[in-house]
């Protein structure tokens, strides 16, 4: 993230790297991306523009990439993955700025539709 914030090019690895300590989600810990990350950052700081979610955007981060955290089954009491979207995270965080610039990124009708 600083170096998006600094103007460094990164590569797509970076921006897509599996990241293990993002905050807590419905109680849960949450697994995601870089987008995810922002998503929480803009949270925090109650950014009303949430540039972090538009620099990672701008940088090439996926809108579609998906977070996950694990849940038990309540039949089967098995530990079983739970996906998220970054427009689900924005949204159960109630972070209304980072759902517009999710939705002003989207050039795609597949990026649109996901979105959905």
């Amino acid at each position: 993230m600083n170096k998006i914030g600094r103007g460094e090019e990164i590569s797509f690895v970076e921006i897509e790297m599996e990241m293990q300590d993002l905050p807590l989600y419905k109680h849960h810990p949450l697994c995601g991306r870089i987008v995810h990350w922002a998503i929480w950052q803009s949270v925090c700081k109650e950014d009303p523009d949430a540039e972090d979610v538009r620099l990672v955007l701008q940088a090439g981060a996926q809108i579609d990439s998906t977070a996950s955290y694990m849940r038990e089954n309540k039949k089967t009491k098995k530990k079983e993955p739970v996906e998220l979207q970054a427009v689900h995270l924005a949204a159960g965080w109630g972070c209304v700025p980072a759902l517009q610039a999710l939705a002003e990124s989207a050039q795609s009708p597949e990026e649109k539709r996901a979105l959905l």
